[in-house]
């Protein structure tokens, strides 16, 4: 069976950790199954250690290879200095490195995503407060980086912030649905910054300064962010204000302009700014109807569902609902499934529980019923990742 066809019943799922301590070992990633015929998880086989030291806390999208035979993923390694390495993902579920691991231009990379030819990887490095451009070669290997930018300033608002704000913490880029724009939120500036994309060159086009930027409010602290289907607007997860904001975006331009923002927290619970613990990441239903937050600030963390209206200077968002992920630190997520039959299912990875939970997806509502949960002890689980997962 070929890593482009799947069983009828079990759906792969890799899942990366990071952050460990002395009970928590962090160098491997986690191979789990989710089925399609009775909702429940499993752990599928053994975890892959990846490198000797290295902590692999986010996967990209899968990709085919040209023949149709194999998946890729890459793995960015959390580390100092950072790294991006190929793998080519095996029928079990094992990963096989591909080439030589290369640099992330800068420290700390926490996230890493195609563009949609899938001949260019985007990289963020959190510590470095950069951006990177890595091309992919013809047999899925990746070489040095071809560009990247680094953000400069920092504005430090409060104690509680001190390893959040101190400085630029670049923590996601994104590239647009027409491939011709990335943006990158910036969660030390508070600013999500917009650049041009050129494909040929694997360049980022623009100025810091650059007026097209979205420059949200000090404390906001814009973390993780999705694009609606025509790239109209883009909706940014704020951690440390625990708030959704919708921006248009003017392809001609590439400016983006703030429309609203909506608190997500449930009820009677606050913005815990310290211990990382504010909003982590977020997801739309491929319907555009609906977004899926992250919140940590609340124990258990929950996941706030948002019905969106509207589309760019149109838009407006109404959380109708919050759902628990039953665990501590709900740190990433994704939705899972196929577009051919629209089921899908929201797996969580709870972070501090060392739990991952599904969910499965109402596409008419929204809503999202509790089907199954795995221990992943002693490890943290950071990133959920699979051949059918919706990405960023």
């Amino acid at each position: 069976m070929s890593m482009n066809e799947t069983s009828s019943d079990a759906i792969p799922i890799h899942v990366g950790t990071a952050f460990g301590d002395n009970e928590s070992p962090t160098r491997a990633v986690l191979r789990l199954t989710l089925s399609r015929k009775d909702n429940k998880l499993s752990i599928s086989g053994p975890p892959v250690v990846i490198r000797e030291g290295e902590n692999p806390g986010w996967l990209s999208r899968y990709v085919t290879d040209e023949q149709g035979n194999s998946q890729r993923v890459y793995i960015a390694l959390e580390d100092d200095p950072g790294l991006l390495q190929a793998y080519t993902v095996e029928t079990d579920g094992d990963l096989t490195p591909l080439g030589e691991a290369v640099s992330s231009a800068g420290r700390h990379p926490c996230y890493a995503t195609l563009d949609a030819t899938s001949m260019w990887l985007f990289s963020s490095c959190y510590t470095e407060g950069s951006v990177a451009v890595v091309p992919v070669q013809p047999d899925g290997t990746l070489g040095p980086p071809t560009d990247s930018k680094h953000h400069q300033g920092g504005d430090l608002i409060d104690d509680s912030l001190h390893d959040r704000q101190e400085g630029p913490h670049a923590h996601c880029i994104v590239p647009h649905p027409s491939n011709e724009w990335v943006v990158s939120c910036d969660l030390g500036l508070s600013t999500v910054f917009v650049y041009g994309f050129d494909a040929r060159r694997g360049s980022l086009v623009g100025a810091a300064d650059d007026p097209r930027h979205l420059r949200l409010p000090k404390d906001a602290g814009p973390r993780h962010c999705v694009w609606d289907e025509k790239g109209e607007t883009l909706f940014v997860n704020n951690e440390l204000t625990c708030t959704v904001t919708a921006s248009a975006f003017d392809a001609g331009s590439g400016r983006l302009k703030e429309i609203c923002t909506v608190p997500v927290l449930p009820k009677g619970v606050d913005p815990d700014r310290n211990h990382h613990r504010g909003g982590s990441d977020i997801a739309i239903h491929p319907n555009g109807k609906f977004l899926y937050v992250g919140c940590r600030s609340s124990s258990p963390g929950t996941i706030a569902i948002i019905c969106i209206t509207g589309s760019g200077e149109g838009s407006n968002l109404d959380v109708i609902g919050h759902e628990s992920t039953r665990g501590e630190v709900p740190r990433n997520f994704k939705l899972i499934g196929e577009k051919d039959c629209d089921k899908w299912w929201l797996v969580v990875g709870n972070q501090e529980s060392k739990t991952v939970v599904s969910y499965v997806v109402d596409s008419n509502t929204g809503s999202l019923k509790f089907s199954g949960e795995v221990s992943t002890a002693p490890y943290k689980p950071c990133n959920i990742a699979s051949m059918s997962a919706l990405y960023a």
